[in-house]
């Protein structure tokens, strides 16, 4: 099977200027665990995860760091770990390292990248827009359907 007879469509989307109170709401009532995030011209630019949302959780409980630890890490990496765990927008807090497929991919590969990279989700992509996305379940339904064929 192919992305595009497993990708599903119809996606809960968010723009990069969408808060994370919204995509919070949004993610609870509509039962998923992630959502890509989209410019106004439907192009792929991150994807925002309950664990993206959840770091901010995390985060409040962490203790201030010393000195002496601050030594080991750079300004950069500290800057990039406060505005995702303080943003306040998707932009801000979205993962921007995506893996992507095209419509011809098999689920075969996009199992392989979803175990690489320890993902849950793979957007489909076409000419860099946003056309669909392939999830676990998704290929768990792949799955199914080549076990029924084979019995």
């Amino acid at each position: 099977m192919r992305a595009s007879e497993l990708m599903s469509t119809g996606l809960l989307t968010f723009p990069p200027e969408a808060s994370v109170d919204v995509m919070a709401q949004a993610l609870s009532e509509r039962g998923v665990s992630g959502a890509p995030v989209v410019d106004g011209e439907g192009r792929l630019v991150g994807m925002v995860t309950e664990g993206d949302l959840i770091r901010r959780l995390a985060a409040a409980a962490d203790t201030p760091r010393g000195w002496f630890s601050g030594l080991f890490t750079s300004a950069v990496a500290d800057a990039a770990r406060f505005a995702r765990a303080e943003g306040r927008r998707a932009r801000d807090v979205m993962t921007t390292d995506l893996a992507t497929v095209d419509e011809n991919v098999s689920a075969e590969a996009i199992a392989r990248i979803m175990e690489e990279r320890h993902v849950k989700r793979v957007p489909v992509v076409r000419g860099g827009l946003l056309v669909g996305l392939v999830s676990r379940a998704d290929l768990l339904r792949a799955l199914v359907a080549r076990d029924s064929v084979a019995s």
